[in-house]
């Protein structure tokens, strides 16, 4: 709630001392474990015992339907007394390996380390991927040659001596993503059963390598690490595609290359294999969080447009689920949790995970650090405006007004900044965030950058959330967009297919993402969105590659940069459809904590309640 009169003042913060009491009591009864809870989800498990010895072979060629070899490693339970292999039959674990081959599997590329799963009874496999490793093809960039390479290893991998039929994806990164495209071909009744990808995208154009179209650094970074992570066998599909992409061509936009590796849009078929998903993401990372992939697999598998907003109150599937920590790419992962995962998924085991749960959401407050289980995405349905105003965030639409901005690093006459009154009881944003901007031009393109940040009363401040646009990008892809119940944008989606440059001096209304988050106001706190038109030099690092949150806009093709020079903005505040922040806005108690704790796996606090 918003500063309000002082009639109220003192009444206010007595419910917020209750409140806060309350609340203490609560998470600390929900941190308990009780004397015979295990450190792991659902407190009846643990991983087994190692009872097996591993034994492994290397750089087995296996033969992919168009005569290409991929080698591979295979690692089998071993007796330990002897070292042969174990008698009976077991699951299989599946990692199509992406970058260079290490010493060992798993460093420093991968958190998986595969003798913990066949001590544990399972067979693993890591296999290279074409173009990549120890192959000499050139390969595809998760495409679809790279997809029917990860069906025709599932094939041969149930073919194995002691193979029980059943297999499991894991891998982080591009060992995530490409569990998701291989699954999009897999199709019904297939030996895949559960997947666990980690650190992946939804729509790798829109949520990883651009904002709104804007080059993020992850895009070069990508095209200059490939022979260094990658291998020469990627490298020519990638130049050609940079390349064309900084010139302008199809792949500046949101086309046939990029729809290939958007996710959500495969999410129909990914479901139809029957596989339970565990998304394994983080809030520091690129990807929105996997919130959006989660939303289109629970969509797929109520029938419903995969792009449709997940409002509280819809069906959801406990075989669809996402662990959701305050952590950066390729953090936070636990091979016990996986473990779990597969025990469940893969042998059928009671380990205490539900596989019916109602709220499979299970993600951080950045702030609190408590673990929350929810259910949907969007999270709430209760949007909240604060309207721009001069310098301010206010509840209701402001006296008509104007400001200026220019085109230009961070400083006088080039950010702007509004900031709202003070929050006297704990709230928290749950979910994405969106800013409606009503402004005209000098020139015939504009480029935007929204940042909103978390004001301390000691003077401290932290970044919650941020987003960008290009002016010739903003039309929306209306039947993506998600609003509120007043017409509201909460989460806008611009169509991204090609560039209209703008009128001069015309007024254009633009709704812009800003990412989702997980984000509890203390009291007396303040909201502040700074709008700028491009980042400081600090923020444009030299080498990118995964990049910070603050470093979208430094990369400019040519004839863009020409169309933003010398451009002179006119902000417009207040009359119909006024510009607005619009929050996902409730009460910092709406969702309560759920237990958690380290398992002795893990590097990490983790939530060992996942709700039933």
């Amino acid at each position: 709630m918003l500063s309000i009169s002082r009639a109220v003042t003192r009444l206010t913060i007595a419910i917020a001392i209750l409140s806060s009491i309350h609340m203490g009591c609560e998470a600390a009864k929900a941190k308990e474990a009780g004397p015979a809870a295990t450190p792991y989800p659902g407190g009846k498990w643990k991983p087994p015992s190692p009872v097996y010895g591993v034994s492994v072979t290397k750089s087995v060629l296996v033969t992919m339907r168009d005569g290409v070899r991929i080698p591979v490693d295979i690692y089998v339970p071993a007796d330990k007394a002897n070292g042969k292999p174990a008698k009976g039959r077991f699951p299989v674990i599946l990692t199509r390996f992406w970058y260079q081959k290490m010493e060992e599997e798993g460093t420093p590329l991968s958190d998986i380390d595969p003798a913990f799963f066949v001590e544990r009874g399972y067979i693993f496999i890591s296999a290279d991927v074409r173009g990549t490793g120890r192959t000499t093809d050139p390969g595809t960039y998760l495409g679809e040659r790279d997809a029917l390479d990860g069906v025709d290893l599932v094939n041969w991998s149930t073919t194995l001596p002691a193979a029980k039929g059943a297999v499991g994806f894991v891998g982080c990164s591009a060992m995530g993503q490409n569990q998701l495209s291989t699954a999009a071909f897999l199709g019904p009744k297939s030996p895949v059963k559960a997947m666990i990808p980690a650190c992946v995208p939804a729509d790798q154009y829109r949520d990883t390598y651009t904002e709104n179209g804007v080059w993020r650094p992850t895009w070069p970074g990508l095209f200059m690490s490939a022979p260094a992570i990658f291998g020469s066998g990627m490298i020519s599909e990638l130049s050609k595609t940079y390349v064309e992409s900084m010139r302008g061509g199809e792949a500046a936009f949101d086309g046939d290359w990029w729809s290939q590796r958007n996710f959500v849009m495969q999410a129909g078929r990914i479901v139809e294999t029957g596989a339970a998903i565990l998304i394994w993401n983080g809030w520091q990372d690129v990807g929105f969080g996997g919130l959006e992939l989660y939303a289109a697999l629970q969509n797929a598998a109520s029938r419903s447009a995969v792009t449709a907003p997940l409002w509280p109150g819809s069906a959801v599937s406990g075989r669809y689920q996402l662990l959701l920590g305050d952590w950066g790419h390729g953090e936070g992962l636990d091979q016990g949790v996986m473990l779990q995962w597969f025990e469940t998924w893969l042998k059928g085991a009671e380990t205490g995970l539900s596989r019916s749960t109602k709220t499979p959401i299970h993600a951080q407050d950045r702030v609190t650090k408590d673990w929350l289980n929810l259910a949907t995405y969007p999270m709430v349905d209760r949007y909240t405006g604060l309207y721009l105003g001069a310098g301010t965030l206010s509840p209701k639409p402001q006296p008509m007004g104007r400001d200026k901005l220019r085109w230009d690093f961070p400083g006088e006459d080039s950010a702007l900044e509004f900031s709202s009154q003070p929050f006297f009881r704990a709230m928290r944003l749950a979910g994405p965030i969106a800013v409606r901007l009503n402004a005209a031009s000098s020139n015939t393109d504009t480029q935007f950058r929204f940042q909103l940040f978390d004001d301390a009363p000691d003077g401290s401040t932290a970044l919650i959330s941020h987003g960008m646009i290009l002016g010739s990008m903003h039309e929306l892809n209306e039947k993506n967009v998600w609003r509120d119940k007043k017409g509201n944008p909460v989460r806008p989606q611009s169509l991204l297919r090609h560039e209209t440059p703008l009128e001069p001096g015309a007024t254009v209304r633009y709704e812009i993402l800003l990412e989702p988050t997980l984000w509890t106001i203390r009291p007396n706190h303040q909201l502040r969105l700074e709008i700028s038109s491009r980042p400081g030099h600090r923020d444009c690092p030299m080498f990118p590659m995964i990049g910070g949150r603050r470093d979208t806009g430094c990369i400019l093709r040519r004839n863009v940069r020409e169309r933003l020079d010398g451009g002179r903005y006119t902000i417009t505040y207040g009359g119909e459809r006024a510009s607005m922040l619009n929050l996902p806005l409730v009460s910092a108690d709406e969702f309560r904590p759920v237990r958690s704790g380290t398992p002795p796996t893990a590097k990490n606090v983790l939530p060992l309640d996942w709700g039933l």
